[in-house]
């Protein structure tokens, strides 16, 4: 619990989530018609980040969808950073000891099933997602839903990859 208000204390981490919870609430539903920047920056983001135009054409509010996910897809990188940092404060144990495996089975199972979940499944939001929405958090016909809700999707890859190279890291240590 203690990591977890210590991830969103931060003021770079609660400052994006409403950076982004403003544009999802307040943008006008012609924000990309209104500024020639903007759609450059939208286009130039779904060009790296498919979801972003996946989720413009699911959205009952395209346009503010595009620039939603493009910003939160640009500011990822400091959810990685911020989450990096302070989660390799707090992984070991009061003992000092981190694994209980012997080193030549951790090692692959780490590669293996960490791989799998922390690259594979952020991999797919961020890169190969043609823009599902999930009824229990419907972000393409609700602006107040993807304010609140659309940080998981866009956020949290972000965090899963820097957990990964954290306990790889660890997974490599001797101990």
């Amino acid at each position: 619990m203690k990591q977890i208000i210590g991830v969103f204390g931060n003021p770079w981490i609660w400052g994006t989530f409403l950076m982004g919870a403003l544009v999802a609430w307040f943008a006008p539903l012609d924000v990309l018609d209104q500024s020639a920047a903007l759609r450059s920056f939208t286009e130039l983001m779904g060009q790296i980040f498919p979801p972003v135009v996946g989720y413009k054409k699911s959205s009952k509010f395209p346009q503010v969808s595009a620039l939603y996910f493009s910003l939160m897809f640009l500011l990822g990188p400091i959810w990685f950073w911020k989450h990096l940092s302070i989660s390799r404060h707090t992984v070991r144990q009061p003992s000092g000891k981190i694994w209980s495996l012997p080193r030549p089975l951790r090692v692959p199972l780490v590669i293996l099933l960490g791989g799998a979940l922390f690259i594979g499944l952020p991999a797919f939001q961020l890169f190969l997602n043609p823009g599902y929405d999930f009824h229990v958090m419907s972000i393409s016909s609700s602006r107040p839903s993807l304010g609140i809700w659309g940080p998981l999707l866009t956020t949290v890859p972000w965090m899963m990859f820097a957990e990964f190279f954290l306990v790889a890291k660890l997974a490599f240590e001797k101990s």
